[in-house]
This record gives C-alpha cells, sequence and structure tokens, in this order.
C-alpha cells in the first residue's frame, strides 16, 4: 500500500471521527428539556388528585375532541389508583376544527361558577356523540344536563355569556399558543410534554409508579346444605372491560 492510500484512508477515517463527535455534541445540547409552564397557567384553575404530589400533569383539552373522551377516563382511573401520587390541571384548548368545542368550554366553565365543573367535564365527554353536531347555546346545554346536576338556570345562562367565562377559555387558548401546541389531548406531565390519549399502563410508567396488584376476590367456602325449596340461586356478577381508542 503506498503512502499516498494510507494518507487518504487517515483522512477519510479522521473525518468520520470528527463528523461522529459533531453530531454527539450537537445531540448532548439538543436534548429537551421539561417546559416550565406555571407562568402561563388560566385565569381559572381546575384541579383533581394531591397538590403537594411529586407528579404533576396539565393537560390542554378540546371538549369535542374523540381523543380527548379517550384519553379522560385513563387520566381518572390514574387519580383514583394513585390519589396521592397524582396532580391534575385541565386547560381549555378548543380548537377551530371543532365547532362546538369553545360553547361546551363555555358550559363546563358556568356550571363551574355553581361548583360543577368536573360533573359537567364528564358529562360533555361521555355524550360528545350527542352535542357535537348539535345547534348548542347556554339553553341547549341547560336542557341536557342543567337539571340532573341542580343548576341555576339563570345563573348558568348569564355565566355562559358573560366575558369572564369567555376570558378564561380565551387565555387557556392563549396560553397553548404559547406553548405552540398544535393538537389535543397535549398533556405536560412533569413538564415533559406528550400527545394523544396515553393509556393508563404507559401513564403508570411514565410517572414511574408502581403498578397496581389486581384485587383478587377472596376465595369462599361452600359448605353442603340440604335442598331449600324456597330458595333461588344468585345471579353471578359480570365485570364489563372497556379499552381506550386514540385518534
Amino acid at each position: 500500500m503506498t503512502d499516498d492510500i494510507k494518507l487518504s484512508i487517515a483522512v477519510i477515517v479522521g473525518t468520520i471521527i470528527l463528523l461522529a463527535g459533531i453530531v454527539g455534541i450537537i445531540q448532548l445540547f439538543d436534548k429537551s428539556s421539561p417546559t416550565d409552564i406555571s407562568d402561563i397557567s388560566g385565569a381559572q384553575i381546575h384541579t383533581k388528585g394531591n397538590p403537594d404530589a411529586s407528579n404533576k400533569i396539565v393537560e390542554f383539552s378540546d371538549f369535542e375532541c374523540p381523543a380527548c373522551a379517550a384519553a379522560a377516563p385513563q387520566l381518572e382511573k390514574l387519580l383514583t389508583d394513585y390519589p396521592n401520587d397524582v396532580y391534575l390541571e385541565y386547560r381549555h384548548f378548543p380548537l377551530t376544527i371543532h365547532p362546538n368545542s369553545r360553547d361546551a368550554a363555555y358550559a363546563a366553565e358556568a356550571a363551574g361558577e355553581q361548583g360543577k365543573f368536573w360533573e359537567v367535564h364528564d358529562w360533555l365527554f361521555e355524550n360528545q356523540s350527542v352535542w357535537a353536531d348539535a345547534s348548542v347555546d347556554a339553553n341547549y346545554f341547560y336542557d341536557q344536563f342543567g337539571k340532573e346536576f341542580g343548576l341555576d338556570k339563570d345563573k348558568f345562562v348569564k355565566d355562559y355569556e358573560s366575558p369572564d367565562i369567555r376570558g378564561r377559555v380565551a387565555s387557556d387558548t392563549s396560553a397553548a399558543s404559547k406553548l405552540r401546541l398544535d393538537s389535543t389531548p397535549t398533556l405536560f406531565i412533569n413538564g415533559e410534554k406528550y400527545t394523544g390519549a396515553i393509556p393508563y399502563e404507559k401513564l403508570v410508567e411514565i410517572l414511574g409508579l408502581d403498578k397496581k396488584a389486581p384485587t383478587k376476590e377472596p376465595a369462599t367456602t361452600v359448605e353442603p346444605t340440604k335442598p331449600d325449596v324456597t330458595s333461588e340461586p344468585t345471579p353471578s356478577e359480570v365485570t364489563p372491560s372497556v379499552s381506550p381508542a386514540n385518534s
């Protein structure tokens, strides 16, 4: 092998090593850091869970978004199973592609003025197919759930149409814009950004929580008894299972 060939090989190898080093340095400094959203929180905060929990989730959501409807029960189960370990903050982010989503947010906020935000939050997601294509206003939403939740109609309608309620939703939407969000649901889990409906098991993994052991039914011992012509068999209980969908 001539000296020229050896020199060429050495130059090529050196160049490869140099480029690899540069790429490594770029990747090192290009790692995303947790997002601090404490200074752009919305005007009204709706929370669940333990405010002193080590895990905080900030959710930007749209009541007319199917993926948000799928995410809601996963987050609720998480809060139920880990009441001391998770804190959730809800933020409105009604997308323009969902024509009724902003009005739904107004309805939830108006109900919140009477202490029923989370009840209406759940109703909106569970009944999304009912109101998503309807002609909605304050009276429509009150007729749907107002009596069920014991809301004062005059107050609900007044709050629904108030500048204060509109401003709260606009404030959350503005916060989402500052964060350059473009889809729902968007979750900030301990500052890290995630999009889409995250399955329950994945949420547990992301948060680093110990998986809950499945509850086992206690074994029952049946003692032999004499037939009783007056007794009737007891029907067995069946527990349905639901699998979330993402969009």
